[in-house]
């Protein structure tokens, strides 16, 4: 965190907009690391205040608007969210005027977490039918099964179908997902589906094989 604070310091006494926004990033990534949501968002809200006022902008901005975004849905801050989502198309359309030799799996890379954050902020809402909406809007840009858009198209697939309690296309969903990940070397991502797992199965009253995801979890 130290030399995040001291790279701000020195952005702001030679009052660099990009310099600051830049740290203001990094420090809601330490912030995040150390599980601290709430200053988090306020770090990345800030570094976003300054990369907006950038021109060109800067393309760095939207890996900000993706981890804003994650930190928002995990706080259930959906309206913030929500509203977030307007800013973030707005400047992915700016980035690709302003970066016309900007490659396609940039750009789709770009739309495909734009549209994940809708789809969040959708089900939070319980607009399930704007999250389907943006959820097939996403699906175009997966081209693959092991393609890294595939997992997490996947996982926020599957959290939707287990909201609108749909609970075996859940179950198809996430099983699909568990398939993709090694327990031995990717043990956080496969508690997160584990955990998605478990509500599914509590939503099909499968109590039986819940109680050996748990066996598998935690043992």
């Amino acid at each position: 965190m130290r030399e995040v604070q001291a790279m701000y310091s020195d952005a702001k006494e030679r009052k660099n907009e990009k310099g600051q926004g830049i740290a203001y990033y990094m420090m809601g990534n330490v912030y995040l690391n150390m599980n601290d949501l709430d200053e988090s968002s306020n770090a990345y809200k800030k570094g976003l205040e300054f990369l907006r006022k950038i021109s060109p902008l800067p393309v760095i901005i939207t890996e900000l608007y993706s981890y804003y975004g994650d930190v928002l849905n995990e706080q259930q801050r959906y309206k913030e969210l929500d509203e977030l989502t307007v800013g973030w198309k707005e400047d992915v359309e700016k980035l690709i005027m302003e970066n016309l030799n900007m490659s396609e799996v940039q750009r789709e890379i770009m739309w495909f977490y734009y549209d994940i954050a809708c789809i969040q902020a959708a089900i939070g809402l319980e607009d399930y039918e704007r999250a389907q909406k943006f959820l097939d809007d996403a699906y175009r840009f997966v081209h693959s099964e092991d393609d890294f858009l595939s997992t997490t198209w996947l996982t926020t697939a599957a959290q939707l179908r287990l909201k609108q309690g749909r609970y075996m296309e859940a179950l198809y969903l996430n099983t699909r997902r568990m398939s993709l990940v090694n327990p031995d070397e990717d043990k956080a991502i496969y508690l997160s589906v584990a955990l998605q797992r478990s509500d599914i199965l509590t939503g099909l009253n499968r109590y039986e094989e819940l109680s050996k995801l748990y066996k598998r979890m935690y043992f």
